[in-house]
């Protein structure tokens, strides 16, 4: 992508059309430059999904379920590792910089995703079980139950809210060829969420769209699992098990395929907030010209 292109003070209204012509556009060349990575996602999303059927038909069945959970969470570390490559790929097309500067990027921002992520349940856990202890006999069952998922949920809409100028920081991440991770990343998140409005009209309408298409494309994955976890209640209650031999295979392939689209069309929503920080580059080099100008 031309750097001219990018750095223009944009609506978020044009950023979508930018980031749709862009796609668009270039699907082709996208599949042929980025099939290797979303092989890989795919296949990964697939055996995830499969670990998951396994694990949670062992567990209703009262069978061991230690080692699909095991295999389950193997196939999810892939996955994310499949996703930092497949992210790698799309902005070594997106920015003027190379594959191997955009993996180890991306690597980064992953992995500090994903741990700010596991910061998160934890402290939702932490949050759940000091107002147990707290209110241990001093309300009644309902209300603790109502005050502990207000609690959960404010911890979490907190850390959504602390999450998106992450967005920013990331595109900053792979823009600036130079800048460590503490510079280009950390630090890049305050100026992410002096921009908070403009990135959250990004994210929901771009991940509205998505979220629509991915209800329509999903819904033979759906099916299909929601048919392997009636079986599993059934077998858990002593029916015989109702699906062919040849289900898992089935979900394997259906997961697969479903991925595979849905990985292609977020493209759409990646190019969104490359251009979303674009504009924001802009609207900021704008108004220090214009302070500058009154000086």
């Amino acid at each position: 992508m031309n750097k001219d292109k990018l750095y223009k003070n944009r609506s978020i209204s044009a950023c979508l059309k930018a980031a749709y012509d862009l796609w668009s556009t270039n699907i082709p060349t996208l599949l042929r430059r980025l099939w290797k990575p979303l092989l890989a996602l795919s296949l990964c999303f697939a055996a995830t999904t499969l670990a998951v059927y396994w694990d949670y038909k062992a567990f209703v069945t009262g069978q061991s379920w230690q080692v699909p959970a095991a295999g389950a969470l193997v196939c999810l570390l892939l996955t994310l590792a499949a996703w930092a490559w497949y992210q790698g790929g799309i902005m070594a097309l997106a920015t003027p910089y190379s594959l191997k500067h955009c993996l180890k990027r991306s690597a980064a921002s992953v992995a500090f995703m994903t741990g700010y992520a596991i910061l998160t349940l934890l402290l939702i856990t932490a949050v759940s079980v000091a107002f147990f202890l707290l209110s241990y006999k001093k309300l009644t069952p309902e209300v603790e139950a109502g005050w502990n998922v207000t609690l959960e949920a404010l911890v979490l809409a907190l850390s959504l809210v602390l999450a998106l100028p992450f967005t920013f920081s990331t595109m900053n991440y792979f823009n600036r060829q130079y800048s460590h991770f503490g510079n280009g990343f950390l630090k890049a998140w305050v100026k992410g969420l002096r921009h908070w409005g403009r990135l959250f009209s990004a994210v929901f309408f771009s991940g509205l769209i998505f979220l629509i298409l991915a209800f329509v494309i999903s819904m033979p994955l759906c099916v299909i699992a929601q048919a392997g976890f009636l079986s599993a209640n059934g077998m858990a209650g002593g029916d015989a098990p109702g699906l062919p031999g040849s289900f898992p295979a089935l979900l394997f392939l259906t997961a697969f395929v479903v991925s595979a689209i849905l990985a292609v069309a977020f493209v759409w929503n990646v190019f969104t907030l490359h251009y979303a920080f674009g504009s924001i580059v802009t609207i900021d080099r704008e108004k220090r010209a214009l302070k500058r100008a009154k000086v």
